[in-house]
């Protein structure tokens, strides 16, 4: 989301962003709207069995708000590791 904002440098939170859209994408064969359509903090929808942990994970990875979401990869892949 913050590479549309000219302002913005994009860090490691941008991939963040782009693995959780990813495994979103795997996880149920769809796209979410694209991120500036998206009001902050929503939810996006999943469908098959997920555990809570597994949607929060992949969710916190997809936060519109940059500072709302996993710092780097690792933390997110702790969580994802921990959600198992």
């Amino acid at each position: 989301p913050e590479q549309y904002d000219k302002n913005f440098s994009a860090d490691s939170r941008a991939d963040v962003y782009a693995a959780g859209v990813t495994m979103y994408n795997c996880i149920t064969g769809l796209l979410p709207p694209e991120s500036i359509k998206r009001a902050p903090h929503d939810k996006p929808m999943f469908r098959g069995k997920l555990t809570d942990a597994q949607k929060s994970a992949v969710s916190k990875a997809m936060e519109t708000e940059i500072s709302d979401r996993y710092p780097d990869m690792r933390r997110m892949l702790a969580a994802l590791d921990a959600a198992l």
